[in-house]
């Protein structure tokens, strides 16, 4: 899946994908798959879900049954994501969900590993670690 950098910040290409499976632990991995590709975003710390007229804010570090805003999402379509240079994370799903993450002062709030090899990790304090597939 490629990245396209546009100055601020990395468009990734989700179009097609799905959000095929999640892992709840201490953290929240979403896998998006299609045909010939994948990529894992693992959440760590507190995060937004927007979805027509609710907001979340929600953090895998407390009751796991909280989380449960999230299962709604499974099986449904991808339309973007954009890594923001800052720190900030959004995915868009359809019917107008969205997971949105900002950086955390102290830790790697959340971070994006693709079958490509490419990867990226948000920096405690803002800013992004990348790695292209070719590192």
């Amino acid at each position: 899946m490629p990245d396209v950098d546009r100055g601020d910040h990395w468009e990734l290409d989700v179009l097609g994908t799905e959000l095929s499976l999640m892992k709840v632990s201490w953290s929240v991995a979403l896998v998006l798959t299609r045909p010939g590709g994948s990529l894992e975003l693992t959440v760590e710390s507190t995060f937004a879900l927007d979805g027509p007229g609710a907001r979340w804010f929600l953090d895998p570090s407390e009751e796991p049954a909280g989380l449960a805003p999230v299962l709604g999402l499974l099986r449904r379509p991808a339309r973007r994501l954009h890594v923001f240079k800052d720190g900030r994370l959004e995915l868009d799903l359809d019917a107008g969900w969205r997971i949105s993450a900002d950086p955390d002062v102290d830790y790697e709030s959340w971070n994006i590993t693709a079958d490509s090899g490419a990867r990226f990790v948000a920096l405690p304090g803002g800013g992004v670690a990348y790695w292209g597939p070719d590192s």
